[in-house]
């Protein structure tokens, strides 16, 4: 557990500036037909995983029911939000998971390379005190008389013995690792698209048309303290030792392949399915349109970016005000404009040119 002694409410984690800082994360419900923020919530969490249901309990209390269509990032979606959207009747729109999976990738891409940066700034450093140091003791070397030169150089030569054998051992041990991790080098296995999932029979077949039948169920924790159920599938020892892609599939083949599917990992399959429906990707084309507008224009234009205060609470009313001022203006400027086109027009507006 890492806590931040500033800010114990806050989580820790890498801002989309690329700090690594306590950090809250401010959740905000848009609406798509209308420039007002519908919910919102902050917590001390450096990631949107497993909140879809937590944003909409907060949504029902302030307009007495949940949303009959949702708009969410990659960020937000699981198994078992996707399965309670499903469950409450609220239709769920999130992009297509090969998409979300090479924005992730590229996004991990990115850190790496700042991480790099960062090392490599640390090393430099690290060599200049390093050369710095040798300064120094070449200038004590050259004030010191005679004896203790010899005597420093007969210690020198133990040393540097010392330092041959050591890098011999050094590279006896260097080479039994490579050796090592040469020969437990394993072939990279099928991936689970390969196998295809039978819902009547709840068992995966598998490309030479062996079923995998769940043998064990298990959870997995995700952060937030989230628990996903799993269930283990696993192909029988039999088919897996005498089958002719068994090398490339499987590196225990004793026990036989398995393959793990999140339960209710079927609504997910529908939601990608629907995701490539032209008609689903034009409503989705409006979350770039209205929310990504109306969290922008709340994080970069009205300082919400950046907390100014320590604590949740603190944070929380800044939020709270500044979403509240922004309704208020919205609303108003909707007003004027509604006022102005009910208005009459003037005589003066009719007199001739």
């Amino acid at each position: 557990m890492k806590v931040s002694l500033t800010d114990s409410e806050a989580a820790l984690g890498w801002d989309k500036m690329g700090t690594y800082r306590p950090l809250y994360n401010l959740l905000l419900v848009q609406a798509t037909d209308a420039p007002l923020t519908l919910a919102w919530e902050v917590l001390g969490r450096n990631n949107d995983q497993g909140l879809i249901r937590t944003m909409m309990a907060k949504l029902n209390k302030q307009v007495g029911h949940y949303l009959k269509e949702l708009l969410v990032d990659g960020g937000f979606l699981n198994v078992s939000d996707a399965v309670w959207c499903e469950k409450e009747g609220v239709v769920l729109y999130a992009p297509p998971a090969k998409v979300e999976a090479a924005k992730a990738e590229a996004a991990k891409a990115d850190v790496a390379k700042a991480m790099a940066a960062k090392a490599l700034a640390a090393k430099a450093a690290v060599a200049k005190a390093d050369v710095a140091k040798a300064d120094v003791a070449k200038a004590d070397v050259a004030k010191a008389d005679v004896a203790t030169v010899e005597e420093a150089t007969v210690e020198g030569a133990t040393v540097e013995g010392a330092t041959v054998e050591g890098a011999k051992s050094k590279g006896k041990k260097e080479k039994g690792e490579a050796k090592k991790k040469g020969g437990a080098k394993k072939t990279e296995k099928k991936p689970k698209s390969a196998f295809r999932y039978d819902s009547t029979a709840d068992a995966y077949i598998c490309p030479e048309g062996k079923r995998l039948e769940p043998v064990s169920r298990t959870k997995v924790n995700r952060q937030g303290g989230l628990e996903l159920p799993m269930i283990v599938y696993r192909a029988s020892r039999k088919d897996c030792q005498s089958c002719p892609e068994q090398a490339g599939c499987t590196s225990n083949p004793k026990k036989g392949r398995t393959v793990k599917r999140y339960e209710g990992e079927e609504a997910l399959d529908r939601l990608e399915a629907r995701m490539h429906e032209p008609a689903a990707q034009q409503i989705y084309k409006l979350r770039c349109q209205t929310v990504e507008l109306g969290n922008a224009d709340l994080k970069e234009h009205r300082g919400l970016r950046v907390f100014r205060c320590f604590g949740r609470k603190r944070a929380r009313a800044q939020a709270g005000l500044v979403i509240l001022a922004s309704n208020g203006l919205k609303i108003m400027h909707a007003l004027q404009r509604r006022g102005r086109a009910a208005q009459p027009p003037s005589p003066l507006d009719n007199r001739p040119g």
